[in-house]
């Protein structure tokens, strides 16, 4: 019994070991990705702000900007009916400006106890959590969006 038990305790610290090692690799790729997804907000604000009535555009380039600036949900879904050689769906973003509180089924994993940083937000790469079905409100500043989008149009009508 005893040994039964050690192989057990054994066994939970190398997975625990090989999770953190695998989520070590994925945070690592995660900052590369924030790092670009940074760049592409800069570009999506720039393409907006260069030509604000373009026709052409992708979905990313078209609510990059507006998620970035005013806040709410970027949320990402697959493309309908578009995939990379033949398996891989292409992510289609979409901007939220607000979630019902009912109706809406999300799962999402938060922190037990919550940390905050505006600089260097180490912790968010490995911490204790649970996985919840409920969010608290996170909307966009629609009367700062309506205010920009009116001075725009009176913009080009100029």
């Amino acid at each position: 019994m005893r040994a039964v038990l050690h192989f057990i305790v054994t066994m939970r610290s190398a997975r625990q070991a090989l999770h953190f090692s695998i989520t070590s690799i994925g945070m690592a790729l995660w900052v590369v990705a924030m790092a670009i997804m940074g760049v592409c907000c800069w570009l999506s604000r720039a393409a907006h702000r260069t030509l604000p009535d373009s026709e052409i555009q992708n979905c990313w380039l078209a609510v990059l900007w507006r998620w970035h600036k005013y806040g709410g949900y970027l949320a990402v879904r697959p493309a309908d009916g578009t995939r990379l050689w033949h398996r891989f769906h292409v992510p289609s973003a979409i901007w939220i400006q607000e979630l019902p509180r009912r109706g809406v089924k999300l799962e999402y994993y938060a922190p037990l106890d919550r940390k905050y940083s505006d600089c260097c937000p180490w912790y968010v790469g490995y911490f204790r959590g649970k996985i919840r079905l409920a969010d608290s409100a996170h909307r966009a500043d629609i009367e700062r969006y309506k205010a920009d989008q009116l001075q725009e149009m009176i913009a080009n009508e100029q």
